[in-house]
């Protein structure tokens, strides 16, 4: 399925099993060059497959996407980079995002030896898993496994922070022939096929961000923008940042939700910022570190109610004593916004549902001015969230019935709707205490109302996430990245003698996926 809308890939599956939730993404440097704005979708048939066109930009990056589907569920990606960035670049290639089970990654690759130990991250064949079977890992312990199921690099600092996947699993494959990435051995997922000249690797998909190149971004005052093409902006959120010395210039940017977090930088020229939200003081930050340690959450606000909120980020002209400088930077922002309304597309409805919006005079107290109700028994309204657990948002009225609401497919329970005046908002049912993962929540219409109730009406106002984190470091899904040049590798095993890679205007990769039920 894809999205005319927003140019994009919206979800693949196989045999009624969802394979990919998005994509394909532009990887440069190992990053995604700035946030996608799609322009336009196209789609035409032809010898046998369709093939659908999608043009717009990566930040500033203008990118043509053709993506050919056969019928056997081959993807076949050909991407086009009309300005590609000056100067030398890592790597360049396209991500698409796997559903989160994904565990697996199994290859054949074309190796630059004929023999390496069983337990050698550049084997020309093996099978990775995305966890390591056993042993607790420990600053100063000893581990009792291979480097390859290694999930800290402890080396860096002499700590790290929370546990990354395998070594093994996460490391980039080069010259690969087949390559799978799956929900384990046998499990639903895709295959990379090549000529061996492509490589594979896969990554953690970064939240949803608010980069600091998007036009949605209010900026006061004197600021400096820089994009991939300057050597400091390496580990920045997609490979751009904006940056002031001048006190009093200001990043503003206005929202909807119940939070909101900066990204921003330490570095030995950074000083303090001043945020604020909804124009009332939040706190300083003191942006000084002694070598430049990108991408880093340095504000979270406190829980805010639902709603649109402004967040601003201050150059305060002050540093503390150690720092060269008084920068403010600005990397990106992070929105929480746990909502799915019942008018968004993530939202399934089947049935014969009424939607209705702020031109109606009794959607007033609801969220988003939205609402959504059927009467027949047997429509559902059905979504995906990412938590520990889920809420559904409903009014209670007169006019309101019997609803059934179940998760990740169990046990429905029964909700009446029916209040003898209209409550806008009511929390008609939670569960909590799941498993971190994606859950399917789903209201089904009964049809059935108690006796007090003029008539069975189902009403849904929206579902909420609940999360253990509201600024979680990654979002769900696994991104599946095929590199067609490589010459600097973030993990991986080889001599890397390839030239420099610069890319001409125009310049095209392909990728091929095929879609494994």
């Amino acid at each position: 399925m894809f999205d005319k809308h927003t140019a994009r890939l919206t979800e693949a599956s196989a045999d009624g099993t969802v394979i990919l939730t998005s994509g394909p993404d532009l990887v440069i440097s190992r990053t995604v060059p700035g946030q996608w704005a799609g322009t336009s979708a196209s789609a035409r048939t032809a010898d046998g497959q369709v093939t659908v066109t999608l043009k717009g930009r990566f930040g500033a990056i203008e990118t043509t996407v053709a993506v050919a589907v056969s019928p056997r569920g081959l993807l076949t990606t050909t991407y086009t980079i009309a300005n590609p960035p000056s100067g030398q670049v890592s790597d360049v290639g396209v991500r698409y995002v796997l559903a989160d089970g994904t565990d697996t990654l199994s290859w054949q690759r074309d190796a630059q030896w004929t023999a390496y130990p069983d337990d050698h991250i550049g084997r020309a064949a093996g099978t990775a898993t995305r966890d390591r079977a056993s042993g607790a890992d420990g600053y100063r312990t000893r581990p009792d496994w291979p480097w390859a199921q290694d999930t800290h690099s402890y080396f860096l600092f002499g700590k790290d922070g929370a546990a990354h996947w395998t070594n093994d699993f996460r490391s980039t494959k080069a010259q690969v022939r087949v390559a799978k990435a799956t929900t384990g051995t046998a499990g639903p997922g895709v295959q990379v096929e090549s000529d061996g000249t492509d490589s594979v690797r896969l990554a953690p998909i970064e939240p949803v961000l608010i980069d600091d190149a998007s036009p949605d971004i209010v900026y006061i005052g004197a600021w400096t923008h820089e994009d991939a093409s300057a050597d400091y902006t390496a580990g920045d959120l997609f490979g751009t940042e904006s940056f002031t010395d001048v006190a009093g210039a200001a990043a503003e940017l206005t929202f909807t939700g119940t939070g909101v977090g900066l990204y921003s930088a330490r570095a030995d020229n950074l000083g303090i910022v001043k945020i604020s939200v909804d124009g009332k003081p939040a706190e300083t930050v003191d942006l000084y570190g002694p070598g430049k340690v990108p991408a880093q959450l340095v504000f979270r606000s406190t829980s805010l109610a639902y709603g649109r909120h402004t967040v601003r980020g201050e150059c305060t002209g002050t540093k503390n004593a150690a720092s060269k400088g008084i920068y403010a930077l600005v990397d990106a922002f992070q929105v929480v916004d746990p909502v799915v309304d019942d008018a968004s597309d993530k939202v399934l409805h089947t049935g014969s549902w009424t939607h209705a919006d702020s031109t109606e005079t009794w959607t007033g107290g609801d969220l988003g001015r939205t609402e959504s109700f059927s009467g027949s028994a047997g429509d559902t309204a059905t979504v995906r969230v990412w938590g520990t657990g889920v809420r559904v948002i409903c009014p209670k009225g007169p006019g309101q019935g019997i609803a059934e609401i179940s998760v990740d497919g169990g046990s429905a329970t029964e909700v009446d709707l029916y209040a003898s005046d209209k409550q806008f908002q009511q929390r008609v049912f939670e569960r909590s205490g799941l498993a971190e993962g994606e859950h399917t929540v789903s209201v089904r219409v009964t049809g059935r109302r108690n006796a007090a109730a003029s008539d069975a009406l189902v009403v849904l106002d929206a579902f909420e996430a609940l999360t253990s984190d509201s600024f979680p470091r990654r979002a769900p899904g696994v991104g599946l990245i095929v590199s067609a040049r490589i010459n600097y590798p973030d993990l991986a095993w080889g001599n890397y003698i390839d030239p420099a890679i610069t890319l001409p205007a125009g310049w095209s990769g392909t990728a091929r996926v095929r879609l494994l039920p």
